[in-house]
């Protein structure tokens, strides 16, 4: 069994600034990622944080495709990265590392 696992280079106080790397068995994978330099759009619960009434209010929302509505849409990438039977183990390397807009607050 093949193990994936991701970094996304992004961090406070530019969280949203990063590129993925995919690697399998340890070794990077050199196929382009589809969706490089955005969220991976897995799902998952994320954070977010805004100003109300001058003061900082923090929350959490669920956002994000399933494993297989994720596989569907990443289909033509996972096909030039590993065996079908592999793509959930892709989806849950992603989705450990995945960040959505807004989370970090380092924009503002």
């Amino acid at each position: 069994m093949n193990t994936y696992t991701t970094e996304w280079t992004g961090a406070y106080p530019t969280l949203c600034f990063g590129e993925w790397t995919l690697f399998k068995n340890g070794e990077k994978v050199d196929v382009e990622i589809p969706f490089q330099g955005c969220p991976a759009n897995t799902a998952g619960e994320y954070e977010e944080w805004w100003f109300e009434n001058w003061i900082e209010t923090f929350g959490s929302y669920f956002d994000g495709l399933s494993c297989e509505e994720w596989c569907k849409e990443n289909k033509d990438y996972l096909i030039k990265v590993a065996p079908a039977h592999e793509w959930a183990n892709i989806y849950c390397a992603f989705q450990e590392n995945d960040w959505r807009h807004g989370s970090c607050g380092g924009c503002i």
